[in-house]
């Protein structure tokens, strides 16, 4: 047997040429063609180069025949289903993530919108409707003495008609009696011209002054 690349002899079983390097196909019937070229049916260029050393074709008839034998075997039908198939859940897949996203995307935007927008104008709590009472009153207190910028309040939390106002200061003074950060507690009484008030760097101590 002779290589059909450069004509050198080869020896028995030689998978490539020992002159040329060409690798050597051995086909020895049409079926086994047949069986080649669907085993390289994802290496068309080899399936080609197998038909080419067998049938003696140039490229264009190999290339003609390993599409005409795949397409007899349903290689191509079946590939293309299974293509498809892949294809059709890759895309389902796709919808389906799309869609979780845009429910989570909807679901925070709702949650940002409750509650920011739509709870504290509609249907306000306590602290959201009298807060700001109690953190006027903090100010009014303790910002005596403070230069603009000085102590900022922000009502936190209520209880039990007790309104919670977290202060942080970079005045002296407060620092001397409280630290940086300290609690201011409010409770009105009912006639709501009357409260109590009390400040104290633990929470827990300023629900207490004001439950007594």
């Amino acid at each position: 047997m002779y290589c059909k690349k450069c004509g050198n002899e080869l020896k028995i079983n030689e998978k490539f040429c020992s002159n040329c390097g060409h690798e050597i196909f051995y086909v020895s019937s049409e079926e086994d063609l047949t069986r080649q070229i669907i085993e390289n049916k994802n290496n068309i260029a080899k399936a080609v180069e197998i038909v080419k050393e067998y049938k003696n074709y140039d490229v264009a008839q190999a290339r003609r025949f390993v599409d005409k034998t795949l397409k007899d075997n349903n290689v191509y039908k079946n590939d293309y289903e299974s293509n498809l198939s892949n294809q059709y859940k890759k895309n389902s897949n796709n919808i389906l993530i799309s869609r979780i996203t845009v429910l989570l995307i909807a679901i925070v935007i709702i949650f940002f919108a409750w509650k920011y927008y739509i709870q504290p104008v509609f249907f306000p709590n306590d602290l959201q409707k009298n807060g700001y009472i109690a953190e006027y009153h903090a100010k009014n207190y303790l910002g005596k003495e403070c230069r603009e910028n000085e102590l900022e309040v922000k009502a936190i939390e209520e209880n039990n008609g007790i309104y919670i106002v977290e202060c942080q200061t970079t005045n002296s003074t407060l620092i001397t009696l409280y630290g940086s950060k300290f609690y201011y507690g409010y409770m009105p009484y009912a006639d709501n011209r009357t409260y109590k008030q009390y400040v104290d760097t633990n929470i827990n101590n300023v629900y207490s002054m004001l439950e007594k």
